[in-house]
């Protein structure tokens, strides 16, 4: 019986530390410098003159280990590099039961079923083993965490590849595939449609991205989303400029910000001068001021606040006063005292405003 091996060759390209120029037009791996890349990692450590002999040797060995593991995938990969996908297929693989019914309801309408091939997965109809994400030009995934996009991840590099588009919604942090950012203008009405959910906004929400993606239903004016969710009442009382400058810049100009929440921003002083601006019933309060401690008459409006039962959060303000009754310091919204430090000062821009009022 003959044995037939398989064979896997590999250009690898890392730009940061190669010196040649130009490399072969056959499968090229490609590393992303900004990217957590197994192949990348191991190879950047053994090939780091700098690095212990024996700490290159190793990562050698895991860089080989890794590509035998892992030959068949890397194949499909190479193979699809350049294959194209189908953009009048969809795929959407859902966390949770939020929209599962409406959306599809929604795919089963004639106008959308007539133009899209719609799938759907959900808890209790789970993605098969093998399942094919290749082909599929559209991919939404929705309420994961690594562990398991990483089952997939493969198959949604490949359709990736061949120019897919990957929307992720309340995915975990650590999940880089998404490549349709649901923040900037030209996408922000997907999360709109998906936030408030319901029949007509599933459908509305398929239009919109049929538009952008397969040049389908064109000449269609797509409606507002329907608001079926109550807004969520918060305070900001905020001590620094800018903090004030850039949630107040999206509390009025984000349209997903505006459908779900009604905000009210004020500087401490004027919350200590001006109670009644600052307590309003149903509004929960989050305090985000730098100084060490928030001030005796600021306490006293805070404190009857939350005697009414206003969730309060003091962000990294020392509570001297047992006010807090979300914990910013830990897990899970300890994420919000890195919102106000980063502010609008990084490459997230706005971005982080947007998500105290998300967080909150």
């Amino acid at each position: 019986m003959i044995v037939a091996k398989q064979h896997m060759i590999m250009v690898l390209r890392f730009t940061a530390y190669t010196p040649w120029g130009d490399v072969p037009s056959y499968f090229d791996y490609d590393s992303d410098p900004d990217e957590d890349n197994t192949i990348a990692n191991y190879y950047s450590v053994s090939y780091d003159t700098e690095n212990d002999e024996s700490l290159r040797l190793k990562s050698a060995e895991s860089l080989l280990l890794h590509l035998a593991s892992y030959t068949p995938t890397l194949l499909k990969v190479a193979i699809l590099s350049n294959h194209e996908v189908n953009f009048n297929e969809f795929v959407f693989v859902l966390g949770t039961d939020l929209n599962g019914v409406s959306l599809n309801n929604a795919a089963n309408n004639s106008n959308i079923s007539e133009n899209l091939n719609i799938t759907i997965f959900t808890p209790s109809n789970p993605v098969p083993d093998g399942f094919v994400f290749s082909d599929y030009g559209v991919i939404f995934l929705e309420s994961y965490n690594k562990t398991f996009v990483d089952e997939w991840s493969p198959e949604i590099k490949c359709a990736k590849a061949g120019g897919a588009k990957i929307i992720g919604y309340n995915l975990s942090s650590d999940i880089i595939l998404p490549n349709v950012d649901l923040y900037s203008d030209d996408y922000t009405d997907i999360e709109r449609y998906w936030i408030q959910g319901g029949a007509a906004n599933m459908e509305n929400m398929l239009i919109s991205m049929g538009q952008k993606f397969s040049g389908l239903w064109e000449e269609e004016t797509i409606p507002e989303p329907v608001l079926l969710k109550e807004k969520l009442n918060l305070t900001f009382i905020v001590g620094a400029d800018s903090n004030l400058y850039y949630l107040d810049k999206v509390t009025n100009e984000r349209d997903v910000i505006l459908d779900n929440f009604n905000v009210n921003i004020m500087t401490p002083s004027r919350c200590s001068c001006k109670p009644h601006r600052c307590f309003r019933p149903g509004f929960n309060i989050g305090v985000y001021d730098r100084r060490a401690l928030i001030s005796p008459q600021l306490s006293g409006v805070l404190s009857a606040a939350k005697d009414s039962g206003t969730e309060i959060s003091l962000g990294n303000t020392a509570d001297v006063y047992g006010l807090n009754t979300v914990d910013t310091q830990n897990p899970p919204h300890d994420v919000i005292i890195e919102y106000l430090d980063k502010d609008g000062k990084d490459k997230y821009g706005e971005s982080h405003p947007l998500y105290w009022c998300r967080d909150l």
